[in-house]
């Protein structure tokens, strides 16, 4: 098979998996992985598309990446699970804080107001909940641990290269997406880790029904 074929196999796998892990065992595990694999379909759907840039490509690469060592990391620590359902608060409010700050400047108080009211029932909701506020977590540090260090250099500070406007991204770009050898090592690194999810997804399914 060639890697596309072998990224639509791992997308088939994991859907087929990520429906099984769901209710009636509703735990937090489940909660967490399922919405991860969805998010890891997504972005591996991302890598059949023939017109993605070497920019697109790079960012969908890293979050593939992020995203299998978030499985990896959740999956194994319960204090990095619980962690991770505290993300999504500490998410929200900075996104709401921000976004409240910058309508304040320019003016847009009709969508301030909503975003204040949705943030007052965040504020509620992790009141009555047993998690708390969390950072996000060190990628580079979850790599380490996973022994995947040397991926992460490659993936994160490379990729960034070629993600945000750098000199190298604004002034060499039209050589830079010419250059099959970077698209092809990027495109072939992300079929390796959708790959991983797929093992991933296989191997956690049944622990996760069963549990």
């Amino acid at each position: 098979m060639n890697d596309k074929d072998n990224i639509k196999l791992c997308i088939e796998n994991i859907e087929k998996m990520t429906p099984n892990i769901v209710s009636p065992n509703d735990t937090m595990l489940v909660q967490a992985l399922t919405p991860l694999l969805q998010a890891c379909t997504r972005e591996i759907n991302k890598l059949l598309h023939e017109e993605i840039d070497l920019s697109s490509l790079s960012l969908c690469v890293r979050t593939i990446f992020e995203l299998y060592l978030i499985l990896m990391h959740i999956s194994t620590d319960e204090k990095a699970l619980n962690n991770w359902f505290g993300q999504s608060y500490k998410d929200h409010k900075d996104i709401n804080d921000g976004f409240i700050a910058l309508g304040k400047k320019r003016g847009l108080d009709e969508y301030v107001s909503e975003l204040e009211k949705v943030q007052e029932f965040l504020d509620g909701s992790l009141d009555s909940s047993p998690f708390v506020s969390k950072g996000r977590f060190n990628i580079r540090d979850l790599a380490e641990k996973f022994e995947h260090l040397e991926d992460y250099k490659a993936v994160h500070k490379l990729c960034s290269k070629l993600i945000h406007p750098t000199s190298l991204n604004v002034n060499a770009y039209d050589a830079l997406s010419k250059n099959n050898v970077y698209y092809n090592m990027i495109f072939r690194i992300g079929v390796f880790y959708s790959q991983q999810i797929e093992e991933f997804s296989s191997r956690y399914q049944g622990l996760v029904t069963s549990g």
